[in-house]
């Protein structure tokens, strides 16, 4: 377990700070809750960890497995909380929607424990698995795979320890201290998309897949790098808050790196929360170099006055009604915004201006800005990183946030991290 604990070592944690661990109950899960325990009573670290299941609702067995997890943690002193993903569930989606809610409700828990950091037990198995379904479907970046740490709606980081460490490693480990562990049977349903790819690997074919995703991680850390730097130097907002490049810098970087520009930049400014194909990038890149505009992931992309400006779309943006908002509770605007209620307030949340950034109006009319701010904060995001932020992007998305204002993302928890997956030193 030795490169279990060199990932523990990597923590940067203060004394006395809570740590949440999501355990289902499976091999994985177990094994990095009890690894976690035994690093911080042999290590002295003196944190206060703290182990959450969540049951999704979708089996009968799930809530007898939840008791089982809060009685293994009892006999073991270690804190434990039950989250259960209640209302309706939707009818097609459930993978990606039980996803959803599980890392909601982890990070609702780790908010109420007053916790920035939520450990998760992905293993190498599951980075390989990743690695050969995004390849099947073609994702350029995605073949980094899953990043070591990802920060959830800027709120909580998702830390992976185990990404270094193999499934049955883990199993032999739980077994040789007489662990026993659930099995999931939705681990068996041929129809989930990464069971099917686990019964085709059946565990050969590992270490080929782990070297094509540290080669593609490599080259998406060496990209973000050099376009953070352009950013640096190049990426402005005008004085009508526009993003702005100088062209002929943007067009004199490296064919990739210029189109990762296009795509970046496209998506901050028209709030997106992917960013958008090759294909298009490409022919927008294309007119660029011929002195052409054109239009990708809802911005409008113009070249101006030796430079090239990249603006929201002024269609398709939200109006939002504060009579339905909750006071204190943050939603999002547009992808670009993060608002929160102060106090009630009557009025509706609109585009306004020529960047159509959000302004409360009131009866048709803008509210003067100090009064704005006594009833509604809004924080500028950066998309499309306003959801998921996986490491090996914080460099990128920190030098666009200090251009547009943005907040500034959660500290990265891990030592000595610089986006790969595992320490660099």
């Amino acid at each position: 377990m030795t490169a279990l604990f060199k990932s523990f070592d990597s923590l940067d944690m203060k004394r006395g700070e809570a740590v949440v661990v999501a355990v289902s109950g499976g091999s994985d899960s177990l094994a990095l809750l009890l690894a976690a325990q035994s690093y911080i009573e042999t290590r002295g670290k003196h944190w206060s960890l703290h182990a959450v299941t969540v049951d999704h609702g979708l089996r009968e067995a799930s809530a007898g497995e939840a008791e089982l997890v809060a009685a293994l943690c009892a006999a073991r002193g270690i804190s434990h909380r039950t989250m259960r993903w209640t209302g309706r569930k939707p009818a097609t989606g459930i993978m990606a929607a039980a996803r959803e809610a599980r890392m909601a409700l982890l990070s609702q828990c780790a908010a109420e424990l007053g916790a920035r950091v939520v450990l998760v037990g992905h293993t190498a198995d599951d980075q390989a698995e990743t690695i050969a379904m995004r390849r099947m479907r073609g994702e350029g970046r995605g073949i980094a795979g899953i990043a070591l740490a990802t920060l959830y709606r800027g709120r909580v980081w998702f830390v992976r320890p185990l990404l270094g460490c193999r499934r049955q490693d883990l199993r032999d480990w739980l077994g040789a201290r007489q662990i026993s562990w659930i099995d999931d049977p939705s681990n068996e349903n041929r129809n989930y998309e990464r069971v099917a790819t686990r019964k085709q690997l059946a565990g050969t074919g590992v270490e080929d897949l782990l070297k094509v995703q540290r080669e593609a991680m490599a080259k998406r850390l060496a990209d973000n790098a050099r376009l953070a730097s352009f950013c640096d130097s190049y990426l402005d907002l005008d004085a009508d808050r526009r993003l702005v490049v100088n062209r002929d810098a943007l067009l004199d970087l490296p064919h990739d790196v210029a189109l990762l520009a296009i795509k970046v930049l496209s998506a901050v400014a028209g709030g997106a929360t992917h960013l958008p194909d090759e294909a298009s990038a490409e022919r927008l890149l294309e007119q660029l170099v011929h002195g052409r505009g054109g239009s990708l992931s809802r911005a409008v992309i113009a070249p101006r006055q030796g430079l090239i400006a990249f603006t929201r779309e002024q269609r398709g943006l939200p109006k939002i009604d504060l009579a339905r908002v909750d006071t204190g509770k943050p939603f999002m605007w547009d992808g670009r915004f993060e608002g929160t209620l102060l106090s009630p307030a009557s009025g509706y949340v609109v585009a306004h201006g020529r960047a159509a950034e959000p302004a409360l109006f009131c009866e048709g009319e803008p509210v003067e800005e100090d009064v704005q701010n006594k009833f509604l904060a809004l924080e500028r995001v950066v998309a499309p990183w306003a959801h998921l932020l996986p490491s090996f992007d914080l460099t990128l998305a920190t030098a666009i946030g200090k251009v547009i204002g943005a907040r500034i993302p959660l500290t990265l928890p891990l030592r000595g991290h610089n986006g790969r997956q595992g320490l660099t030193e």
